[in-house]
């Protein structure tokens, strides 16, 4: 055992996840003159967090957060007339991306943590975005109502969902409200969409199955993240979100193109934990 094992062992958990983001604290307010809540440049525009953000590290200094993946997105989309839905938007990373890269997007962003919800909706107010980007603080699943959802020291709320995966440090639980996607879809006048990104911590596919009439009638693109450590505390796994797209004649790839089936899929887990799914036509 290493020191710094011995060291994690014998720390409360709590005290373990504030020491390991303390630098990237401090030097969040040290950037910011002391305040907590943080502004960094990012596709043009002034992106809002809060200090200690371990997200930020994956963007600084000038990188694109899940490059390969946000250049598939807008890839997907028509030159004009778009519509993308992010959901498990987080702080806005993916839909400041599409924002800049494909300007004539409409945008649908979702994000039930308080603590994200906070900081996009402050981004999307600061850079004028609200005429693109509607924000919906609800959460979606597979049914409707007040529901637990599980929340992180602010440095750790990009593992937020319904469920404490032991990935993010300390639980701390809220309620919010959850709804279904088609629910949201008939009450936003049932819009057309060319792609769908879900990265909610392990519960995309209680968001399909609340998806059923929407994914009937509109067909978009998926893009999805499957993440085995995520799924261990969900009551389905990897394969049946591969069965369900295949029930409801999705085909699914590996971004780099490779198709997805139930002999091969296991080979892909652990390489990869982003995927898109492709309508059968």
């Amino acid at each position: 055992m290493t020191l710094k094992s011995s060291v994690k062992k014998m720390t409360p958990k709590r005290v373990w996840n504030f020491l390991r983001h303390y630098q990237a604290i401090v030097k969040d307010r040290i950037m910011n003159g002391g305040s907590a809540l943080c502004h960094i440049p990012y596709c043009g525009y002034d992106l809002w967090y809060g200090a200690g953000d371990i997200l930020i590290k994956k963007i600084r200094p000038s990188r694109i957060f899940e490059e390969k993946m946000c250049k598939a997105i807008t890839s997907e989309l028509p030159p004009s007339g778009a519509v993308f839905l992010d959901v498990g938007a987080n702080i806005g990373l993916i839909s400041l991306y599409v924002a800049s890269h494909a300007p004539g997007t409409c945008i649908y962003a979702f994000e039930p943590g308080p603590q994200q919800h906070r900081y996009f909706a402050m981004t999307i107010q600061k850079n004028a975005l609200s005429h693109r980007i509607t924000l919906s603080p609800q959460a979606l699943g597979n049914k409707e109502g007040m529901v637990q959802f599980i929340t992180h020291f602010s440095p750790d709320s990009s593992g937020d969902g319904f469920f404490d995966t032991g990935r993010a440090g300390e639980p701390i639980p809220v309620d919010v409200q959850m709804i279904t996607f088609d629910l949201w879809w008939k009450r936003a006048g049932k819009p057309r969409v060319d792609v769908m990104k879900l990265d909610t911590e392990g519960s995309e596919l209680w968001i399909l199955e609340g998806a059923t009439e929407f994914l009937e009638n509109v067909r978009p693109v998926l893009f999805l993240e499957i993440e085995p450590k995520n799924l261990v505390v969900y009551p389905h796994t990897r394969d049946d979100i591969l069965v369900w797209l295949q029930q409801h004649k999705y085909s699914l790839f590996t971004l780099g193109g490779e198709e997805c089936t139930r002999e091969n899929f296991a080979s892909f887990i652990g390489r990869y934990d982003t995927y898109v799914a492709r309508p059968e036509r």
